[in-house]
């Protein structure tokens, strides 16, 4: 799935999702979001188009990022993606840095759908 026309991609994904078995420490999560943040806020000045490629599980999760965004006056998508376990273990062991099933399993009990409400358009999408 591309990104489409003029769209910049913060890969987030290590703050949100998977810091513990990459980092061996907070610090280095914490600076990624740092990082990313800022990156987002460079964005959202200058009115430019981005994807915030995130695990965001829980609603505190996309809470702060949707009010991030509009603090900005910006337009807020989010989509979350599902696809059948099997087919996910699969993608996963194709990684580079492969995620441990135990930590998925983890993300997956702590994972709350997002609801219609929490942005200005909020996709479900199956792939």
């Amino acid at each position: 799935m591309g990104l489409g026309p003029g769209l910049t991609q913060i890969p987030s994904f290590f703050y949100f999702g998977f810091p513990s078995f990459l980092s061996n420490g907070s610090s280095f999560s914490i600076t990624v979001a740092n990082i990313a943040r800022e990156q987002a806020k460079e964005y959202l000045r200058k009115h430019q188009p981005f994807v915030w490629n995130a695990t965001n599980v829980t609603l505190q999760m996309r809470e702060s990022l949707v009010s991030l965004m509009e603090t900005y006056h910006s337009h807020v998508r989010i989509v979350y993606l599902e696809t059948p376990w099997d087919t996910l273990l699969e993608r996963n062991s194709q990684r580079e840095h492969v995620v441990p099933t135990k930590v998925i399993e983890e993300m997956l009990e702590k994972l709350t759908l997002p609801e219609t409400c929490e942005a200005k358009t909020v996709e479900w999408i199956c792939i």
